[in-house]
Order: structure tokens, then sequence, then C-alpha cells
């Protein structure tokens, strides 16, 4: 499947139901997703990072990725999705006022980035967001030498499998 094609997927969903911004909501209010419908199509998804963009307003980017349930390991597809949210310290938070979506290719990058958030699920399963999921990259003997909400700020992304990176 190409970007174009997922893009044309997505486009005919959003036109199809009669709330928009309900559809969105259900793929930002959860860190992974099964069973997404689109066209002929079934999709899972993870959210793979959240940024904030602003404080005041409590406002967020959301990023998702996307693939066919029987294909991750082909094609992945990143939707982008800026909301406003009600609190920014709870673990469970809810969406409002989806706005800005982007749609790209996904990349390596953004299937690791994957695979660490099945593990942050795991270990926090009553989170609904990744606002506090933090990178911490450590020394041989344990102590922290780097921490960020960027995976590629702490170490480079081309020497992961030489260190140990802790959630």
């Amino acid at each position: 499947m190409t970007l174009k094609e997922f893009v044309g997927l997505f486009a005919n969903k959003m036109k199809e139901v009669e709330d928009a911004q309900e559809v969105l909501k259900e793929f930002v209010s959860y860190i992974s997703t099964q069973n997404i419908v689109l066209g002929e199509h079934k999709f899972a998804c993870v959210k793979t990072r959240e940024r904030l963009l602003s404080r005041k307003y409590k406002t967020i980017r959301t990023e998702l990725v996307f693939w066919e349930e029987e294909h991750m390991e082909d094609e992945t597809f990143v939707i982008s999705i800026d909301s406003t949210i009600n609190n920014l310290r709870k673990p469970q938070i809810k969406y409002k006022n989806h706005r800005n979506i982007l749609l790209r290719e996904g990349t390596e990058e953004d299937v690791m980035y994957a695979y660490i958030v099945a593990e942050f699920e795991e270990k926090f399963p009553m989170y609904n967001h990744l606002l506090n999921m933090a990178f911490r990259a450590r020394d041989e003997n344990g102590n922290i030498i780097g921490e960020s909400q960027e995976l590629g700020e702490v170490v480079p992304l081309d020497e992961i499998q030489e260190m140990q990176i802790a959630l």
C-alpha cells in the first residue's frame, strides 16, 4: 500500500462518519488500538510520540503509527494530530479540538518507537498518553547520563543496540 492509498482510505473514513472529531478522539485516546477499519483494510495503531506544544493552552501533538494488522513489517504510516487536553498531570486525559492533521510514510524509527511504547504501556497501563514517558541512558555503573522525551536526543539512534535504554 502506498501513502497515497492510505491517505485516500483515511479521507474516505472521515467523509463517511457523522462526526470526524469523535473518530480522531478514538485514535488519540488510547496508547494502542486494533481493528481500525479503513475501507476494506484492518489497521492497528500505536501512539509513538506526544509533544507539549503549549502549556498555557494545554495543546499537544500526537503521532500515531498505523499498519495493516498482518503486515507491520511492511508499510507503516504516521498520522500527526494536534489536540487540546484537559490536564497535563493525570494518567488519564481527555482530548478535544483535533486539528492540523498530517499524514506521512512511517520510518524505521517510528517502528522502533512503537516497540518501546509497547513496553511503556505494559509498565504503566493506567496511562492513556505519553507526556510522562522519558528515555534515560545509563552508563555501565547505572548512572543516568542523559534523559529526554526524544530518544535521539539521549543517544544516537544507531547505537541503541549497544546501550541499555530504560524507560
